[in-house]
C-alpha cells in the first residue's frame, strides 16, 4: 500500500517550476524594456547578468519533469496524473527555446546601451506588452492549465510584431527578430503545434 501514499508535490513540481520560468521571462523583458528607455549601461549589464544566470531554471524544470516522470512509474494509483504530467515535459523544449530568446534580447539590449544605438521607444512598450501576456501564461501553468486561452494575445502580438518600426541599428533588428521567435516559443507552450505557431508569425511589413 505505499504507493498510495506518494506525496502529490513531484505531480505539482513540473508546471509551478514552468510558471516560474515563465515568470522570469517576463522580468527580464520589463527590465530590457526599461533600459531601451533609460539606457542604462550598468543596470542593463545587470539584467543581461540576471538573463545569463537563468540555466539553472531549465535544469530545475527538467529535473521535475523527470521525478514527476518517475512518480508516474513507481505508483499505479497517480496513473490519472500522468497526461498532465506529460504535457509539462513536453514544455521543456519550448520554454528553453523561450528563455534562450530572452537572454539574446538583454544581451542586445545592452550591447545598444554600451553603444549608445537607439532602439525605437515602441520596442520598449511592445516587451511590456509581452510581459503582460507571459505573466497571465504563468498563472494559467501555475493553475495546471495549458493556456489555450493565451494563443490569441499571443497571435495578436505576433501580428503587431510585423509592424513596429524598423530600424538601421543591428541591434534593434536583433531584439526584434528574437521576440518573434520567443512569440512562436510562447505559443507552443500555450500547446500549439510549433510549426503552426511559427506560421501565426506574419512577415515583417516590408521586409
Amino acid at each position: 500500500m505505499a504507493a498510495t501514499v506518494v506525496p502529490r508535490a513531484p505531480l505539482r513540481r513540473p508546471r509551478e517550476q514552468a510558471s516560474v520560468v515563465v515568470r522570469k521571462i517576463s522580468g527580464l523583458l520589463r527590465d530590457s524594456a526599461d533600459r531601451i528607455e533609460d539606457g542604462d549601461v550598468d543596470r542593463a549589464m545587470d539584467t543581461l547578468a540576471d538573463a545569463r544566470s537563468t540555466d539553472a531554471l531549465i535544469a530545475e524544470l527538467r529535473a521535475a519533469a523527470d521525478e514527476g516522470l518517475s512518480v508516474l512509474a513507481s505508483s499505479p494509483f497517480r496513473w490519472r496524473h500522468r497526461d498532465g504530467v506529460r504535457r509539462m515535459v513536453d514544455l521543456v523544449e519550448p520554454l528553453d527555446f523561450a528563455l534562450r530568446n530572452t537572454r539574446v534580447v538583454a544581451r542586445r539590449v545592452a550591447v545598444a546601451c554600451y553603444r549608445h544605438e537607439p532602439i525605437p521607444q515602441g520596442y520598449a512598450v511592445f516587451l511590456r506588452d509581452l510581459a503582460g501576456a507571459t505573466d497571465a501564461l504563468a498563472g494559467e501553468l501555475r493553475a495546471n492549465r495549458m493556456a489555450v486561452s493565451m494563443q490569441e494575445p499571443l497571435i495578436a502580438l505576433g501580428r503587431h510584431s510585423s509592424e513596429l518600426e524598423r530600424t538601421a541599428v543591428l541591434s534593434a533588428e536583433v531584439v526584434l527578430a528574437s521576440v518573434r521567435s520567443m512569440i512562436a516559443d510562447l505559443l507552443a507552450v500555450s500547446g500549439m503545434d510549433p510549426l503552426e505557431a511559427t506560421d501565426q508569425i506574419p512577415p515583417i511589413a516590408g521586409g
